[in-house]
């Protein structure tokens, strides 16, 4: 009894990816050295074509746009992938018996003192439900790069456009300054979900990241805007010219014939040296204080031997602080 029918060589499924409230997609940096994850505006994602070379906002890694899926997806695809297969071979299975039993059967004479007749009864189980992949999570901060206009989102610090790989300096400083004050916020949902002692160090560790974040970002939009004044970066012979705040203001000064107090108070950059003195100490000596750092910062509530300790009244004012004399920067350009 010859039964033909062959089952399917190729199997394709596809699998929804849902975007998020937002609009936004989930993608993964597939540099084995990387992986981060981030999002796309699904808009600015379906306006790409096959030859588009997408940028990773982390390392810069280059690929197509097929190449950027999450290791969640591609579980979550492999799993219903696998459910389709299932579903299909039980099916391709339930036929072919069933048309040997309709065979068998026609075989059978109706005249016959003993009759034999075959009965199967197939799989009822239900074809697996093709659930679209919900976002992992909001991101914190979502962005338009100022040279392409796509849009994305990230986590942590990102550096350059997926779109078109550019460096915003100026728009990641206005990132990075988003999440600095949405961190009291955030601190205080940690402390409704987690452990008193695991939210209190986590907290911690947040806190002292922004001062030491703040710095470093305040650093590179500083060096973009000295670029747009000059035409060139500032020559290596200067050193972190914009981790000092006194050099930085005179250097400002020549080339735009503005210092630091043009923009804020006497007693405003005091503090914010602070700050800058702050950074220092939690980046190169776990945040405990020394005679170097009293001396440069003129902190008088810190004595050697004891540590940094960063409340979120501090962030808040030190990226107010940053924002107003970045922002001034900016205005004193030529």
């Amino acid at each position: 009894m010859p039964i033909h029918r062959p089952f399917p060589e190729k199997l394709e499924v596809t699998i929804p990816v849902e975007e998020d409230e937002d609009g936004y997609y989930d993608k993964e940096c597939p540099n084995e050295q990387c992986l981060s994850q981030f999002k796309v505006h699904a808009a600015d994602w379906h306006a790409l074509t096959e030859e588009s070379t997408i940028y990773c906002p982390f390392c810069r890694h280059e690929a197509g746009p097929r190449s950027w899926w999450t290791t969640e997806q591609i579980e979550r695809g492999k799993e219903q992938a696998l459910a389709q297969a299932k579903h299909l071979l039980s099916g391709h299975i339930n036929k072919v018996l069933g048309d040997i039993t309709k065979d068998f059967n026609r075989r059978q004479r109706s005249n016959s003192f003993i009759q034999m007749r075959m009965d199967y009864r197939g799989s009822t189980s239900p074809a697996p439900v093709m659930v679209p992949l919900a976002a992992a999570e909001v991101m914190r901060s979502k962005l338009t790069c100022g040279n392409c206009g796509f849009r994305y989102g990230f986590t942590g610090t990102a550096y350059f456009c997926p779109g078109c790989g550019h460096h915003d300096a100026e728009a990641l400083f206005a990132a990075k300054l988003e999440k600095v004050r949405r961190l009291p916020e955030a601190i205080a949902t940690l402390r409704e979900v987690m452990d008193r002692d695991m939210a209190t160090d986590l907290a911690n560790t947040l806190l002292e990241d922004a001062i030491k974040g703040g710095v470093t970002q305040f650093e590179t939009v500083a060096k973009h805007l000295y670029e747009r004044a000059t035409g060139a970066p500032p020559a290596k012979s200067k050193g972190n010219l914009f981790q000092r705040l006194s050099g930085a203001s005179d250097e400002w000064e020549k080339i735009t014939g503005k210092a630091f107090t043009a923009f804020l108070r006497q007693d405003e950059i005091d503090r914010l040296n602070v700050y800058f003195q702050r950074r220092h100490v939690l980046g190169h000596n776990d945040g405990h204080v020394d005679a170097k750092y009293v001396e440069k910062s003129g902190d008088a509530s810190y004595q050697p031997t004891q540590r940094i300790v960063v409340k979120p009244k501090a962030v808040l004012e030190f990226a107010d602080l940053l924002e107003r004399l970045v922002n001034g920067m900016r205005a004193s350009l030529p």
